[in-house]
């Protein structure tokens, strides 16, 4: 185990093939290293072929190819040049970097999602492999499954949001180019422009059918931008959050309100310096709870801007 990639759809482990690809697993390692993947969204996914990634920058061209385009000739034991490894894609879970030339390589790099090895054949020459998918077969499937647009990209993102180095072989190039950053970078606006989701943040999401999708897009939002921990992250099942209140609303009145559903065990409103209001109902039954959220919404007082619920 070498790498570890923490997306918002799951965990990839990657084995490396150190001995037999150096050239390739240094370039890999040291921009995973340097944070470089941060943000890479999942691109030209053909199913039960492969999928693309490794541009942050995406949909625009990435700032340098690989890491040795800003490392110094002579502080670098390795170069941009394939290794004669005769490794080929023949496989699912087989990871490669794509060339650039007819022996250079850059920084984005394919996974395989088949193991019909003669479909895998048009990628000779055009990847070198240099390494596989340890861990995180059914992060792969989701990716394989996930819907498309007409470019082929997940129609919602699916991202890079850490990288993890677990083990590293290679002494950190001493180059004033190359850093490795103390903290987790933020996304720029170019990425947070790019970033995009089944359901349009502007769409009306008054459905039952459509919360849940929307309500997932903007809880991976929120993790990319360091709000909360994790986009899965959930409450108890037995709590109704709801947003936007009146600010003269007490928490007597929504016992009151919400008691005909069932036991409340408790209600909390919180204000922020604005004077807007977000309450927590904590339900003595999961049962009661969604009889609640059936009221709710049959009697049309979810509207957009009733943006939490928990169930």
């Amino acid at each position: 185990m070498s790498v570890l990639f923490e997306t918002n759809q799951g965990n990839i482990v990657i084995d490396l093939y150190y001995e037999r690809c150096s050239n390739e697993c240094f370039n890999f390692i040291k921009l995973c290293k340097s944070k470089y993947y941060y943000y890479s969204p999942f691109i030209n996914v053909q199913k039960d072929f492969i999928c693309q990634c490794g541009n942050p920058q995406y949909p625009q061209k990435p700032k340098f190819s690989n890491i040795y385009d800003i490392l110094s000739k002579d502080n670098c034991v390795y170069s941009n040049s394939c290794s004669n490894s005769k490794l080929k894609n023949n496989q699912a879970g087989l990871i490669s970097l794509i060339r650039e030339g007819p022996q250079g390589f850059s920084s984005e790099f394919i996974i395989t999602l088949t193991n019909d090895p003669k479909r895998l054949e048009s990628l000779e020459n055009r990847t070198s492999v240099f390494g596989s998918i340890a861990e995180g077969y059914g992060t792969i499937n989701r990716i394989n499954n996930s819907l498309l647009d007409e470019h082929n990209r997940p129609l919602k993102d699916i991202r890079i949001l850490h990288t993890y180095i677990l083990v590293d072989p290679f002494p950190d190039p001493v180059d004033v180019n190359f850093r490795i950053p103390q903290q987790e970078p933020f996304p720029t606006k170019e990425q947070i422009d790019s970033f995009q989701f089944m359901l349009d943040e502007e769409s009306d999401a008054t459905s039952e059918d459509q919360l849940p999708a929307k309500s997932d897009a903007q809880a991976l939002t929120l993790e990319i931008l360091h709000q909360i921990p994790s986009a899965r992250i959930k409450p108890s099942e037995k709590v109704l959050f709801i947003c936007n209140l009146n600010p003269i609303t007490e928490e007597s009145d929504l016992q009151r309100i919400f008691s005909r559903f069932g036991d409340v065990i408790s209600v909390d409103i919180i204000r922020d310096h604005g004077n807007r209001c977000v309450s927590s109902l904590w339900f003595y039954s999961v049962w009661r709870l969604r009889k609640c959220r059936k009221s709710i919404f049959k009697n049309g007082w979810c509207s957009n801007r009733w943006t939490g619920y928990s169930c």
